[in-house]
């Protein structure tokens, strides 16, 4: 039994990593989209100058 409790607290604490990781690998993406479009609106604003 303290055998499964042991398993189990290991895989409750690599999902907490893992699901860290995918969240931040997420706002990552999310910073990365939003400073591609500012550049594209800083670029548009700049053409019609």
């Amino acid at each position: 039994m303290p055998l499964a409790s042991f398993i189990r607290n290991k895989l409750q604490k690599l999902l907490l990593v893992f699901g860290n990781n995918k969240r931040r690998s997420e706002i990552l993406l999310e910073l990365r989209i939003i400073k591609s479009l500012k550049k594209r609106i800083i670029d548009e604003m700049n053409s019609l100058k």
